[in-house]
């Protein structure tokens, strides 16, 4: 079953605990290697919660993949935003490995992420990763700490620093509802 499961970048699965049910989550790893299949789960009600307590080797169930993917494959040649902030990042992580995968594909590619705190940020290891491979990677996080060197404020307000060719250029965005709104105000007035 492994080696014959494929998924596009947008897609989730359910995965199903016995006893506590079943909840979608969103895949989260390369579709350009399919024999693994990762989910980033935020533990927050009852099926999520009971993953949380599982140990190596136990067993869940997983339906799918199921829904919309993202229709990154219609946008060659365009420059692409990806936008985002907390855990919408996990849907979008696929979007950016498949344009790691392609990346002759793509023209110039911005990362715009933040989260609330720098320990809330997810997949902080892979950011130089990107970078390295011509996306650029803006981080910001709503509060600092003492040890946070980065940008301070919301996902939207890191399009100030953007250039873009507005007839040449995607936006993907996942996250909060509220910084989605902002988002498409900021890509309304570039």
């Amino acid at each position: 079953i492994r080696r014959s499961f494929s998924f596009a970048p947008g897609q989730f699965n359910m995965l199903y605990v016995p006893i506590f049910g079943e909840a979608a989550i969103s895949i989260s790893s390369d579709p350009g290697k399919p024999e693994m299949i990762g989910h980033t789960v935020r533990f927050v009600g009852n099926v999520t919660n009971a993953i949380s307590r599982l140990q190596v080797g136990q067993r869940i169930s997983v339906r799918g993949p199921f829904g919309t993917s993202w229709p990154i494959d219609n946008f060659k040649r365009q420059d692409v935003i990806i936008s985002t902030g907390g855990i919408g990042l996990a849907p979008l992580r696929p979007v950016i490995y498949h344009i790691l995968n392609h990346r002759e594909d793509y023209g110039k590619v911005t990362v715009l992420y933040g989260a609330r705190t720098p320990e809330d940020l997810l997949y902080t290891k892979e950011y130089k990763n990107w970078e390295e491979h011509g996306i650029e990677t803006m981080i910001t996080v709503d509060r600092a700490d003492e040890n946070w060197s980065g940008s301070v404020g919301v996902v939207p307000m890191l399009f100030y620093r953007l250039r873009s060719d507005k007839d040449n250029t995607i936006v993907f965005s996942c996250g909060p509802e509220i910084m989605m709104r902002f988002v498409v105000f900021e890509c309304l007035a570039h």
